[in-house]
């Protein structure tokens, strides 16, 4: 018998980390793509009475952190990669090339 469970009696824990996360992998930093994951996130979370959405742009992420493969990087990646890991949810946006 399928679970039909709505948000509310899943348990979601509105203070813990956000239960949707939207990953965002534009080279452009607060490019279309972002905007657009970034809006689905947030309707997605309001929807399900959950908490903010966390929005993570790789390009703005490798701006401050450094790249995120090589030496160092997984001492700086830690708290993205945490996010990610933590998601109930999570919207990978990429844009299209033609």
């Amino acid at each position: 018998m399928p679970n039909h469970a709505s948000p509310h009696s899943a348990g979601l824990d509105r203070t813990r980390e956000p239960s949707v996360v939207s990953l965002v992998g534009n080279p452009r930093v607060r490019s279309r793509t972002t905007a657009l994951a970034a809006a689905a996130a947030r309707a997605i979370s309001r929807a399900a009475a959950a908490p903010d959405p966390a929005i993570l742009d790789l390009a703005e992420l490798t701006q401050r952190l450094g790249a995120p493969l090589g030496e160092g990087s997984a001492s700086r990646w830690t708290e993205p990669l945490r996010t990610v890991h933590s998601a109930r949810l999570l919207i990978v946006a990429t844009p299209t090339y033609k």
